[in-house]
Protein backbone atom coordinates (compact mmCIF):
# COMPACT_ATOMS: atom_id res chain seq x y z
CA UNK A 1 0.00 0.00 0.00
CA UNK A 2 1.02 3.55 -0.59
CA UNK A 3 0.25 6.66 1.30
CA UNK A 4 0.49 10.03 -0.05
CA UNK A 5 -0.49 13.78 1.63
CA UNK A 6 -0.53 16.69 0.54
CA UNK A 7 -1.44 19.91 1.12
CA UNK A 8 -3.33 23.12 -1.64
CA UNK A 9 -3.47 26.51 -1.46
CA UNK A 10 -5.89 28.76 -3.48
CA UNK A 11 -6.78 32.00 -3.89
CA UNK A 12 -10.13 32.67 -6.21
CA UNK A 13 -11.15 36.31 -7.06
CA UNK A 14 -14.68 37.08 -8.55
CA UNK A 15 -15.56 41.12 -8.94
CA UNK A 16 -16.35 40.88 -12.38
CA UNK A 17 -20.50 40.59 -13.03
CA UNK A 18 -22.26 39.08 -15.99
CA UNK A 19 -25.61 38.95 -17.76
CA UNK A 20 -25.78 36.35 -19.90
CA UNK A 21 -22.72 36.07 -21.80
CA UNK A 22 -21.65 39.97 -21.80
CA UNK A 23 -19.56 41.57 -19.02
CA UNK A 24 -21.50 44.37 -17.44
CA UNK A 25 -19.48 47.92 -17.02
CA UNK A 26 -17.77 48.27 -13.70
CA UNK A 27 -20.14 51.34 -12.88
CA UNK A 28 -23.04 49.25 -12.48
CA UNK A 29 -21.49 46.35 -9.99
CA UNK A 30 -21.48 48.16 -7.08
CA UNK A 31 -18.27 47.96 -6.58
CA UNK A 32 -18.90 44.20 -5.73
CA UNK A 33 -15.56 42.42 -4.71
CA UNK A 34 -15.46 38.71 -3.49
CA UNK A 35 -11.84 36.74 -2.45
CA UNK A 36 -11.91 33.06 -1.41
CA UNK A 37 -8.67 31.98 0.30
CA UNK A 38 -8.43 28.14 0.19
CA UNK A 39 -5.91 25.49 2.21
CA UNK A 40 -7.43 21.67 1.24
CA UNK A 41 -5.29 18.76 3.22
CA UNK A 42 -5.32 15.81 1.71
CA UNK A 43 -4.53 12.31 2.10
CA UNK A 44 -5.36 9.22 0.04
CA UNK A 45 -3.86 5.19 0.46
CA UNK A 46 -3.48 3.16 -2.75
CA UNK A 47 -3.46 -0.66 -3.07
CA UNK A 48 -1.75 -2.75 -6.35
CA UNK A 49 -5.04 -3.72 -7.45
CA UNK A 50 -5.40 -0.12 -8.54
CA UNK A 51 -8.20 0.73 -5.44
CA UNK A 52 -7.57 4.08 -3.85
CA UNK A 53 -9.07 6.33 -1.13
CA UNK A 54 -8.79 9.94 -1.26
CA UNK A 55 -9.99 12.24 1.39
CA UNK A 56 -10.31 15.88 1.42
CA UNK A 57 -10.81 18.46 4.43
CA UNK A 58 -10.72 22.25 3.18
CA UNK A 59 -10.53 24.93 4.89
CA UNK A 60 -10.15 29.14 4.68
CA UNK A 61 -12.08 32.21 4.02
CA UNK A 62 -14.59 33.87 1.84
CA UNK A 63 -15.28 37.50 1.78
CA UNK A 64 -17.94 39.03 0.07
CA UNK A 65 -18.36 42.89 0.08
CA UNK A 66 -20.22 45.29 -1.93
CA UNK A 67 -21.81 49.37 -1.89
CA UNK A 68 -24.61 47.22 0.15
CA UNK A 69 -23.11 45.03 2.69
CA UNK A 70 -20.66 42.29 3.34
CA UNK A 71 -20.09 39.14 4.54
CA UNK A 72 -17.25 36.94 5.69
CA UNK A 73 -17.29 32.96 5.92
CA UNK A 74 -14.25 31.55 7.95
CA UNK A 75 -13.32 28.48 8.57
CA UNK A 76 -13.91 24.50 7.56
CA UNK A 77 -15.38 23.48 4.52
CA UNK A 78 -16.92 20.02 3.47
CA UNK A 79 -15.38 16.75 4.00
CA UNK A 80 -14.94 14.43 0.51
CA UNK A 81 -14.31 11.34 0.04
CA UNK A 82 -13.71 9.55 -2.92
CA UNK A 83 -13.27 5.82 -4.23
CA UNK A 84 -11.42 5.28 -6.86
CA UNK A 85 -10.77 2.61 -9.47
CA UNK A 86 -8.50 1.65 -11.98
CA UNK A 87 -10.89 -0.55 -14.55
CA UNK A 88 -7.43 -1.16 -16.55
CA UNK A 89 -5.48 -2.74 -13.71
CA UNK A 90 -9.01 -4.92 -12.88
CA UNK A 91 -8.86 -6.14 -16.41
CA UNK A 92 -5.02 -7.35 -15.95
CA UNK A 93 -3.70 -5.45 -19.01
CA UNK A 94 -0.32 -5.28 -19.29
CA UNK A 95 1.00 -2.17 -20.51
CA UNK A 96 -2.21 -0.58 -21.96
CA UNK A 97 -1.65 2.60 -24.35
CA UNK A 98 -4.93 4.35 -22.35
CA UNK A 99 -6.32 3.84 -18.84
CA UNK A 100 -9.22 4.52 -17.66
CA UNK A 101 -10.55 5.72 -13.83
CA UNK A 102 -13.79 5.13 -12.31
CA UNK A 103 -14.33 7.42 -9.16
CA UNK A 104 -17.43 7.39 -6.35
CA UNK A 105 -17.55 9.89 -3.89
CA UNK A 106 -19.64 11.94 -1.09
CA UNK A 107 -19.53 15.34 0.17
CA UNK A 108 -20.50 15.90 4.38
CA UNK A 109 -22.17 18.94 4.90
CA UNK A 110 -19.45 19.90 7.66
CA UNK A 111 -18.63 23.22 6.93
CA UNK A 112 -20.55 26.53 8.07
CA UNK A 113 -23.18 27.02 5.56
CA UNK A 114 -23.67 30.93 5.26
CA UNK A 115 -27.41 31.30 3.72
CA UNK A 116 -28.17 33.01 0.31
CA UNK A 117 -30.48 35.58 1.64
CA UNK A 118 -27.02 36.91 3.48
CA UNK A 119 -24.56 36.15 0.19
CA UNK A 120 -27.01 38.19 -2.16
CA UNK A 121 -27.07 40.78 0.55
CA UNK A 122 -23.25 40.99 0.54
CA UNK A 123 -23.46 41.04 -2.91
CA UNK A 124 -25.86 43.61 -3.42
CA UNK A 125 -28.72 41.60 -5.30
CA UNK A 126 -26.48 39.51 -7.22
CA UNK A 127 -27.00 36.15 -7.63
CA UNK A 128 -23.68 34.69 -5.70
CA UNK A 129 -23.84 31.83 -3.75
CA UNK A 130 -19.95 30.93 -2.59
CA UNK A 131 -19.69 29.57 0.51
CA UNK A 132 -17.43 27.13 2.58
CA UNK A 133 -20.13 25.25 3.15
CA UNK A 134 -22.98 24.17 0.97
CA UNK A 135 -25.33 23.13 3.92
CA UNK A 136 -25.99 19.67 2.40
CA UNK A 137 -24.55 16.11 1.26
CA UNK A 138 -23.80 15.39 -2.39
CA UNK A 139 -23.01 12.77 -3.78
CA UNK A 140 -19.67 12.40 -6.74
CA UNK A 141 -19.13 10.67 -9.61
CA UNK A 142 -16.18 11.04 -12.32
CA UNK A 143 -14.78 9.10 -14.69
CA UNK A 144 -11.25 9.79 -16.78
CA UNK A 145 -9.59 8.71 -19.38
CA UNK A 146 -5.62 9.03 -20.10
CA UNK A 147 -3.28 7.54 -22.87
CA UNK A 148 -0.01 7.90 -24.31
CA UNK A 149 1.19 9.26 -27.58
CA UNK A 150 4.81 8.67 -27.89
CA UNK A 151 7.64 8.69 -25.45
CA UNK A 152 6.78 12.05 -24.03
CA UNK A 153 3.06 13.16 -24.44
CA UNK A 154 -0.25 12.40 -22.63
CA UNK A 155 -4.14 13.18 -23.50
CA UNK A 156 -6.90 13.12 -20.56
CA UNK A 157 -10.54 12.98 -21.52
CA UNK A 158 -12.63 13.58 -17.95
CA UNK A 159 -16.10 13.74 -16.74
CA UNK A 160 -17.52 15.04 -13.15
CA UNK A 161 -20.23 15.30 -11.90
CA UNK A 162 -22.14 15.87 -8.70
CA UNK A 163 -25.74 16.31 -7.03
CA UNK A 164 -26.93 17.64 -4.23
CA UNK A 165 -28.88 14.93 -1.79
CA UNK A 166 -31.73 17.05 0.31
CA UNK A 167 -31.42 21.28 0.74
CA UNK A 168 -29.77 23.77 2.84
CA UNK A 169 -31.13 24.48 5.95
CA UNK A 170 -33.06 27.84 4.23
CA UNK A 171 -34.21 25.16 2.05
CA UNK A 172 -32.04 26.04 -1.25
CA UNK A 173 -31.83 23.14 -3.52
CA UNK A 174 -28.60 23.20 -5.08
CA UNK A 175 -28.35 22.43 -9.03
CA UNK A 176 -26.66 19.57 -10.15
CA UNK A 177 -22.98 20.40 -11.42
CA UNK A 178 -21.05 18.79 -14.53
CA UNK A 179 -17.92 19.33 -15.68
CA UNK A 180 -15.95 17.70 -18.80
CA UNK A 181 -12.12 18.20 -19.36
CA UNK A 182 -9.87 17.25 -22.41
CA UNK A 183 -6.01 18.06 -22.24
CA UNK A 184 -2.54 17.27 -22.97
CA UNK A 185 0.62 16.69 -20.65
CA UNK A 186 4.34 16.50 -21.80
CA UNK A 187 7.17 15.64 -19.52
CA UNK A 188 9.33 18.33 -20.43
CA UNK A 189 12.18 16.25 -18.48
CA UNK A 190 11.14 12.93 -17.59
CA UNK A 191 10.98 12.04 -13.48
CA UNK A 192 11.58 15.89 -12.84
CA UNK A 193 9.41 18.24 -14.45
CA UNK A 194 5.88 17.78 -16.32
CA UNK A 195 3.49 20.74 -17.78
CA UNK A 196 -0.26 19.92 -18.69
CA UNK A 197 -2.92 21.97 -20.56
CA UNK A 198 -6.15 21.25 -19.68
CA UNK A 199 -9.93 22.90 -21.73
CA UNK A 200 -12.87 22.23 -19.41
CA UNK A 201 -16.10 23.10 -19.84
CA UNK A 202 -18.58 23.53 -16.53
CA UNK A 203 -22.51 23.24 -16.61
CA UNK A 204 -24.43 23.99 -13.26
CA UNK A 205 -28.35 24.07 -13.02
CA UNK A 206 -30.82 26.16 -11.91
CA UNK A 207 -31.39 25.86 -8.30
CA UNK A 208 -34.08 26.01 -6.35
CA UNK A 209 -35.47 27.97 -3.26
CA UNK A 210 -38.16 28.32 -1.11
CA UNK A 211 -41.11 31.73 -1.39
CA UNK A 212 -42.45 33.72 1.25
CA UNK A 213 -45.51 31.47 0.07
CA UNK A 214 -43.59 28.50 1.18
CA UNK A 215 -43.61 27.60 -2.68
CA UNK A 216 -40.48 26.10 -4.42
CA UNK A 217 -39.26 28.05 -7.07
CA UNK A 218 -36.82 28.64 -9.28
CA UNK A 219 -34.09 30.59 -7.68
CA UNK A 220 -33.40 33.40 -10.13
CA UNK A 221 -29.35 34.34 -11.14
CA UNK A 222 -28.31 30.97 -10.87
CA UNK A 223 -27.26 28.33 -13.27
CA UNK A 224 -24.82 28.45 -16.24
CA UNK A 225 -21.73 27.69 -18.20
CA UNK A 226 -18.32 28.41 -17.81
CA UNK A 227 -15.25 27.55 -20.22
CA UNK A 228 -12.14 27.53 -18.64
CA UNK A 229 -8.22 27.32 -19.52
CA UNK A 230 -5.93 25.12 -16.78
CA UNK A 231 -2.47 25.40 -16.98
CA UNK A 232 -0.24 23.17 -14.56
CA UNK A 233 3.09 22.65 -13.93
CA UNK A 234 4.30 19.55 -11.62
CA UNK A 235 7.78 19.51 -10.32
CA UNK A 236 9.43 15.84 -9.15
CA UNK A 237 11.99 17.52 -6.25
CA UNK A 238 12.60 13.87 -5.00
CA UNK A 239 11.48 10.80 -5.62
CA UNK A 240 8.64 10.90 -2.85
CA UNK A 241 7.90 14.44 -3.13
CA UNK A 242 6.33 16.64 -5.60
CA UNK A 243 5.60 20.43 -6.08
CA UNK A 244 2.21 21.68 -8.15
CA UNK A 245 1.35 24.87 -9.71
CA UNK A 246 -2.22 25.67 -11.59
CA UNK A 247 -4.21 28.63 -12.61
CA UNK A 248 -7.94 28.56 -13.64
CA UNK A 249 -8.25 31.17 -16.51
CA UNK A 250 -11.43 32.16 -18.27
CA UNK A 251 -12.05 31.74 -21.73
CA UNK A 252 -15.86 32.05 -22.02
CA UNK A 253 -19.08 32.52 -19.74
CA UNK A 254 -22.81 32.54 -20.19
CA UNK A 255 -25.11 32.63 -16.82
CA UNK A 256 -28.45 32.70 -16.09
CA UNK A 257 -29.36 36.18 -15.34
CA UNK A 258 -27.00 38.11 -13.20
CA UNK A 259 -24.55 36.76 -11.68
CA UNK A 260 -20.87 37.35 -10.14
CA UNK A 261 -17.83 35.06 -11.52
CA UNK A 262 -14.52 33.67 -10.74
CA UNK A 263 -12.25 35.77 -13.15
CA UNK A 264 -9.05 34.21 -11.91
CA UNK A 265 -7.70 31.09 -9.12
CA UNK A 266 -4.54 30.21 -8.83
CA UNK A 267 -3.45 26.60 -6.86
CA UNK A 268 0.17 25.87 -5.40
CA UNK A 269 0.45 22.54 -3.90
CA UNK A 270 2.77 19.87 -2.32
CA UNK A 271 2.24 16.15 -2.26
CA UNK A 272 4.49 13.35 -0.47
CA UNK A 273 4.31 9.48 -0.25
CA UNK A 274 5.24 6.82 2.06
CA UNK A 275 5.02 3.05 0.64
CA UNK A 276 4.17 0.94 3.80
CA UNK A 277 7.01 -2.37 3.43
CA UNK A 278 6.06 -5.28 3.60
CA UNK A 279 7.37 -8.91 4.76
CA UNK A 280 10.22 -10.10 2.72
CA UNK A 281 8.08 -13.34 2.91
CA UNK A 282 5.62 -12.23 0.19
CA UNK A 283 7.01 -13.28 -2.92
CA UNK A 284 5.71 -13.97 -6.13
CA UNK A 285 5.54 -18.00 -7.33
CA UNK A 286 8.53 -19.34 -8.56
CA UNK A 287 10.84 -15.91 -7.29
CA UNK A 288 13.46 -16.66 -5.45
CA UNK A 289 15.79 -14.11 -3.59
CA UNK A 290 18.15 -14.90 -6.37
CA UNK A 291 16.40 -13.64 -8.75
CA UNK A 292 16.53 -15.89 -12.08
CA UNK A 293 17.22 -13.18 -14.83
CA UNK A 294 19.29 -15.98 -16.84
CA UNK A 295 16.04 -17.12 -17.63
CA UNK A 296 15.07 -14.10 -20.19
CA UNK A 297 18.21 -14.21 -22.01
CA UNK A 298 18.79 -15.24 -25.66
CA UNK A 299 21.78 -16.99 -26.71
CA UNK A 300 23.48 -14.61 -29.39
CA UNK A 301 21.00 -11.88 -28.29
CA UNK A 302 21.14 -8.35 -27.09
CA UNK A 303 18.51 -8.52 -24.45
CA UNK A 304 17.20 -4.96 -22.06
CA UNK A 305 15.07 -6.11 -19.75
CA UNK A 306 12.73 -3.35 -17.67
CA UNK A 307 11.54 -3.81 -14.76
CA UNK A 308 7.99 -1.43 -14.08
CA UNK A 309 5.21 -0.91 -11.37
CA UNK A 310 1.94 0.56 -11.22
CA UNK A 311 2.37 2.42 -8.42
CA UNK A 312 5.29 4.27 -10.68
CA UNK A 313 4.59 7.02 -12.92
CA UNK A 314 7.45 6.85 -14.19
CA UNK A 315 7.24 3.14 -15.37
CA UNK A 316 4.61 4.32 -18.39
CA UNK A 317 6.69 6.77 -19.78
CA UNK A 318 9.39 4.08 -20.35
CA UNK A 319 7.15 1.48 -21.58
CA UNK A 320 7.52 3.86 -24.57
CA UNK A 321 11.19 4.36 -24.68
CA UNK A 322 11.29 0.42 -24.88
CA UNK A 323 8.67 -0.16 -27.71
CA UNK A 324 10.72 2.56 -29.55
CA UNK A 325 13.71 0.82 -29.34
CA UNK A 326 11.92 -2.41 -30.38
CA UNK A 327 10.93 -0.74 -33.37
CA UNK A 328 14.56 0.47 -34.48
CA UNK A 329 16.03 -2.39 -33.24
CA UNK A 330 14.67 -5.70 -34.40
CA UNK A 331 17.82 -7.83 -33.27
CA UNK A 332 17.58 -6.63 -29.60
CA UNK A 333 15.08 -8.85 -27.73
CA UNK A 334 12.72 -6.43 -24.93
CA UNK A 335 11.49 -8.43 -21.62
CA UNK A 336 9.56 -6.52 -19.09
CA UNK A 337 9.10 -7.77 -15.21
CA UNK A 338 6.49 -6.49 -13.29
CA UNK A 339 7.68 -5.51 -9.37
CA UNK A 340 4.40 -4.10 -8.26
CA UNK A 341 4.38 -6.66 -5.45
CA UNK A 342 8.30 -6.41 -4.63
CA UNK A 343 9.45 -5.01 -1.54
CA UNK A 344 12.44 -2.13 -0.99
CA UNK A 345 14.54 -5.42 0.38
CA UNK A 346 13.53 -6.98 -2.23
CA UNK A 347 14.52 -4.48 -4.86
CA UNK A 348 17.94 -3.86 -3.04
CA UNK A 349 18.96 -7.82 -3.32
CA UNK A 350 17.14 -8.39 -6.70
CA UNK A 351 18.67 -5.34 -8.57
CA UNK A 352 21.82 -4.74 -7.39
CA UNK A 353 20.83 -1.75 -4.73
CA UNK A 354 18.75 -0.09 -7.01
CA UNK A 355 16.55 2.38 -5.07
CA UNK A 356 13.60 3.32 -7.49
CA UNK A 357 11.88 2.72 -10.49
CA UNK A 358 12.07 2.00 -13.10
CA UNK A 359 15.46 -0.43 -13.53
CA UNK A 360 16.99 -1.38 -16.96
CA UNK A 361 19.69 -3.89 -17.68
CA UNK A 362 21.17 -4.09 -20.84
CA UNK A 363 22.70 -7.84 -21.58
CA UNK A 364 24.96 -8.41 -24.38
CA UNK A 365 24.71 -11.91 -26.77
CA UNK A 366 27.19 -13.79 -24.33
CA UNK A 367 24.52 -12.79 -21.31
CA UNK A 368 26.90 -10.21 -19.41
CA UNK A 369 25.43 -7.46 -17.93
CA UNK A 370 26.60 -4.11 -20.08
CA UNK A 371 24.82 -1.99 -17.45
CA UNK A 372 21.63 -0.89 -15.17
CA UNK A 373 20.36 2.09 -15.49
CA UNK A 374 18.37 3.59 -12.41
CA UNK A 375 15.61 6.36 -12.53
CA UNK A 376 15.64 8.73 -14.67
CA UNK A 377 18.86 7.15 -16.11
CA UNK A 378 17.06 4.58 -17.31
CA UNK A 379 15.65 7.08 -20.55
CA UNK A 380 19.34 7.13 -21.66
CA UNK A 381 19.64 3.38 -22.30
CA UNK A 382 20.14 3.32 -26.17
CA UNK A 383 23.00 4.55 -25.58
CA UNK A 384 24.21 1.53 -23.55
CA UNK A 385 22.96 -0.67 -26.39
CA UNK A 386 25.60 -2.49 -28.54
CA UNK A 387 25.88 -1.75 -31.97
CA UNK A 388 24.43 -4.06 -34.58
CA UNK A 389 27.03 -5.84 -36.46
Amino acid sequence: MRVRAGLLAGLALSDQVFAQNEALPDADVGHFRQQAWLVALQASAEWPVGFAANLMLPSGRVATSSDTGSADDIGLGDVELRLRQDVTAIAGLHDPWARVNLTLGAVAPTGAYVSRKELVAAAGGLGQTMSLGRGAPWVVGEAEVTGRLGTRFGVLGAMYARKAIGDASDGFGWATEVRTALGVTVQLRPGLLAAALNVEHQWRGISTEVDFLNERVPAVNTGGRWLDAVPMLRFQVVDWLALTASARLPLWRQVEGVQAVQYLTVIAGVQGHWQQPRSPAVDKPGITERWPVQSLLRPGKVVVVGYWARWSALSATLSCELDALAADRPDVVIERVEVTDWTAAQLESRLGGAGSLPVVEVYDAAGQLLARLVGEDAFGLARCVPERR
